[in-house]
């Protein structure tokens, strides 16, 4: 059976032990802290930096994607101005071909 004072002695041992683990560990949870701090703020600066680069891409891609709308409808509008221009030329060869073929007398070709 242990003494009182050995008792006290363990106490004292066993609550310096617990005082100095505390300490210890209260030192690494605030270096961890600032470690997470320091790691959250590069990170932060990451994002930021990223979405300045993407914003600004993005802005690049928008202009582009607007030069080539406006060539397609330039290429829609030509497309249609050579469908109307062989159109009325067509009917013109059409009608003269037909004005050839009475005056000539010659029957039309049959349709295939």
């Amino acid at each position: 059976m242990l003494t009182k004072e050995e008792l006290k002695s363990f106490r004292t041992i066993i609550s310096q032990e617990i005082k100095s683990l505390r300490l210890e560990i209260t030192s690494e949870m605030k270096l961890s802290r600032m470690e997470i701090q320091n790691d959250l703020r590069d990170l932060e600066h990451e994002v930021r930096s990223t979405n300045a680069d993407l914003q600004e891409n993005y802005q690049k891609l928008e202009k582009r994607l607007k030069k080539i709308e406006r060539n397609i409808e330039l290429i829609k509008k030509s497309q249609n101005e050579v469908i109307d221009f062989f159109d009325k030329e067509g009917n013109m060869i059409r009608k003269r071909l037909d004005r050839v073929e009475e005056t000539l007398e010659l029957p039309p070709l049959p349709a295939k």
